[in-house]
């Protein structure tokens, strides 16, 4: 009975030594988990802010383009007298509809019918393979009805920011 006593707290001895060592690696490994996530956090906060600043120059950068493109359209038009606008058919009523147009008249717009009937009145030729293409005409008519109505100079570059 004695080696089944002195059996049984050897086994108690071990066990209370590896529960102290379990616990000592549970703080310990807490401890590192601990600097990992701080680390992380801050590796996050780094890329955050770079990620924030990359944005803003990017906006500075479209803002910057889009009063370039204004002053363009601005010369644009400027440029243009009655008798260019008459030729180009570039009208009042013309210039009320075209203020009309909101971002949802594209963006509902059904894409396949429009390429279907892109495809009807659009001649392919050489250098403009799948019709889709302006010619000379439709686009100066396109880029004075841009400079006559500034709504859709916002929604131009709200559609196409490039």
């Amino acid at each position: 009975m004695d080696w089944f006593r002195s059996g049984l707290a050897e086994a108690q001895k071990r066990a209370q030594e590896a529960s102290e060592h379990a616990q000592k690696l549970a703080a310990q490994y807490s401890a590192q988990a601990k600097e990992q996530g701080t680390w992380l956090a801050e590796q996050a906060t780094v890329q955050a802010k770079q990620l924030r600043e990359k944005a803003a120059q990017e906006a500075q950068a479209m803002q910057a383009r889009f009063a370039e493109y204004q002053a363009a359209q601005k010369a644009a038009g400027a440029a243009a007298g009655a008798e260019e606008l008459a030729r180009y058919a570039i009208t009042d009523e013309l210039c009320e509809f075209v203020s009309g147009l909101t971002y949802s008249t594209f963006s509902d717009m059904d894409m396949d019918a429009l390429a279907r009937s892109n495809k009807a009145r659009a001649a392919p030729s050489d250098n403009n393979e799948d019709g889709t293409r302006l010619n000379p005409w439709q686009e100066r008519h396109a880029m004075l009805v841009l400079s006559k109505v500034e709504q859709l100079q916002h929604l131009r570059f709200a559609l196409c920011p490039k």
